[in-house]
Order: C-alpha cells, then sequence, then structure tokens
C-alpha cells in the first residue's frame, strides 16, 4: 500500500492548519482499489473513518489547487481513462436516449388526449398536421 503523509495530504488538498486533518501524525495508508468503484456492487461505496474526517475537514468553499486539477486531467487522458477504447452497447444508449428524451401530452380543442410522444414534430407527421396548428390551437404538457 501506498504511505502518504499528513503534511503531504494538507498540501495536496491546500488546507492548513491542525484543525482540517483530524488524524494523529502516523502515515496514512491509501487503500489500493483492485475494482472499479462499486462495479457489481448493490450498495453504495463505504468511506473509512480516516476517509470521513479527511473529507469533512475541509473547509467550506474548499477549491482543489491547479497542480491537483492539472494532475487529475493527466491521469484521465487517453490511456489512462477508464472507458478509453470501449463504446457503449446500443442497450445502453436506448437507456440513456430515452432518459434525456421528453415526453409529451397532447390535448385537441376538442378534448380529446394523446400522449407518450417525444417530439411535436412527430405527433404532427403521425396525425399529418402542420405543426403551427398543434403549436397554435392545442394544449402541449410535458410529461415526466
Amino acid at each position: 500500500m501506498n504511505k502518504v503523509s499528513v503534511q503531504s495530504l494538507n498540501e495536496y488538498f491546500n488546507v492548513s492548519g491542525e484543525d482540517f486533518i483530524c488524524i494523529d501524525d502516523s502515515d496514512y495508508e491509501q487503500p489500493k482499489i483492485c475494482q472499479p468503484w462499486n462495479k457489481g456492487k448493490l450498495g453504495l461505496y463505504k468511506h473509512t473513518e480516516e476517509t470521513k474526517k479527511l473529507i469533512t475537514g475541509r473547509p467550506k468553499g474548499f477549491k482543489h489547487t491547479k497542480k491537483w486539477k492539472e494532475d487529475k486531467s493527466i491521469s484521465m487522458c487517453g490511456e489512462n481513462n477508464p472507458f478509453y477504447g470501449k463504446k457503449h452497447s446500443n442497450a445502453t444508449m436506448k437507456k440513456i436516449t430515452q432518459r434525456y428524451r421528453k415526453h409529451y401530452r397532447f390535448i385537441s380543442p376538442s378534448g380529446e388526449i394523446f400522449e407518450g410522444h417525444t417530439t411535436i414534430r412527430e405527433f404532427c407527421r403521425k396525425k399529418s398536421m402542420c405543426p403551427k396548428t398543434i403549436r397554435n390551437k392545442w394544449i402541449i404538457q410535458e410529461i415526466e
């Protein structure tokens, strides 16, 4: 395991003083991660007590240093990125699309209700109507 001193943690997280890092002066052992985060687990990731102390020790309005941001950027570029060379499956792409696609309910002037359409254009094509007519005379509601 990698050993990191409290002083280097203070510098890395851009904090100073004894109040911020609440662990003793002994070296903190950084755990090795063998498996990608939360892959195949049912619950959320559980932080260790030392990690909880580090997180809560940050001041309000905490900002990472430029050096930290540059290091993080470099560590996630190209082949270092966990998703490098991979593609989303068609099933995953459909899930993503459905998640961000809006659904509409159309109510005609006579009171008829049509639901489940994703765009005004799609609805107009199915009903052979002009979009201007729909926008001007019909009630259009977004469904969540």
